[in-house]
């Protein structure tokens, strides 16, 4: 993970969508070198060395977050499809 890759972050994630058929219904998460996995809202800034980005943990929706991290504490980055939501047996749609 470098500048170059989270400053096309965004495009990466419209391609995704693209690719997946999804439109823009695509999430991003972080995977960190400590097992912590954080979901993507935005990237604010990129520098040669860290990112800040404001994301919410996967476990708590509610909370948000605004985090400042080097890049090598960055093990991957997953770009996901959304969950099917479960069809009621009963109801039509």
């Amino acid at each position: 993970m470098d500048k170059q890759f989270f400053e096309a972050f965004d495009e990466r994630k419209k391609e995704f969508a693209g690719r997946a058929g999804e439109g823009e219904e695509v999430t991003a998460e972080l995977i960190l070198g400590n097992g912590r996995i954080y979901r993507v809202d935005r990237i604010v800034e990129t520098t040669d060395s860290w990112l800040h980005a404001d994301v919410h943990e996967t476990e708590d929706d509610s909370r948000q977050l605004s985090v400042v991290l080097p890049y090598y504490q960055i093990t991957q980055v997953l770009f996901e499809r959304p969950k099917p939501k479960m069809r009621h047996a009963g109801f039509s749609r």
